[in-house]
C-alpha cells in the first residue's frame, strides 16, 4: 500500500519485488514435490512411461507459471 501512496512508478517496485520473490513462487508451485519424486522413481523401477511424463509435465508447467507471472510484471513495468 505505500508504494502506491509513495512511489511514483509502483508498477516497477512490483517488478523488482517479483524478481526477488520469483524462487519462492516456484517453490510453492511445487509444493508436494516429494511425491512427485515419489512417482517418478516408482515409474523408473516400473518401467511405466506415462506417470513419469505427466510429474515431468507438472515440474515444467510450475516452473513455467511462475516465469509468466514474472514475466508479465516485468511486462507490465516497460522495461
Amino acid at each position: 500500500m505505500g508504494v502506491v501512496l509513495l512511489d511514483p512508478h509502483p508498477v516497477r517496485s512490483l517488478s523488482q519485488i517479483a524478481a526477488r520473490l520469483k524462487i519462492w513462487g516456484m517453490v510453492t508451485a511445487l509444493g508436494g514435490t516429494f511425491s512427485t519424486f515419489q512417482t517418478i522413481e516408482a515409474g523408473i523401477l516400473g518401467g511405466e512411461l506415462g506417470p513419469i511424463l505427466r510429474q515431468l509435465g507438472y515440474l515444467l508447467a510450475s516452473f513455467s507459471g511462475a516465469h509468466l507471472g514474472y514475466l508479465i510484471l516485468v511486462g507490465l513495468d516497460g522495461k
